[in-house]
């Protein structure tokens, strides 16, 4: 019997440790599935994220098409006002050119004006010197001829 008591220790230290072995594997096999379901709402969360970092970027997208549209057509105005701007940078030369002939021209003939009032005034004070002696002269004349009638008469 003590073959038998050492066959039987020997099935119960097997039992034994195949209790432990399953025991041990049992715990394992929970672990793993904790981590698969860890591992499994970590996967959805970084989906979630995943999707709203994608929803995201395609509403960048979107935006920064609009933002370029914007551009394109700032620009496409932006054209126009720089040719209306530069036509009337030059016409704002020729006009200042033009003002300037025109106040050059306004000078001459200013002058020109002052230069023909005295002249006339001149003119005037030799004419009306002129008179000034024939009506002179002729008075005396008619003194003469009073004075003359008076010794005559």
């Amino acid at each position: 019997m003590p073959q038998a008591r050492a066959s039987s220790a020997a099935l119960e230290a097997a039992a034994l440790d195949q209790k432990r072995f399953l025991t041990r594997t049992s715990a394992d096999l929970a672990a793993a599935r904790e981590d698969l379901d860890s591992a499994k709402r970590a996967k959805e969360r970084s989906e979630c994220q995943l999707a709203e970092r994608y929803a995201a970027a395609e509403e960048a997208t979107s935006r920064l098409g609009e933002l370029q549209r914007e551009l394109f057509d700032a620009q496409a105005k932006a054209v126009p006002l720089e040719f209306e701007r530069d036509r009337l940078a030059r016409e704002k030369e020729s006009l200042a050119a033009q003002n300037g002939w025109l106040d050059g021209e306004l000078g001459a003939k200013a002058k020109e004006l002052r230069d023909l009032k005295a002249l006339h005034a001149a003119e005037s004070a030799k004419l009306r010197q002129t008179i000034d002696n024939q009506v002179r002269i002729v008075g005396l004349e008619r003194g003469g001829d009073r004075a003359r009638e008076g010794v005559i008469a």
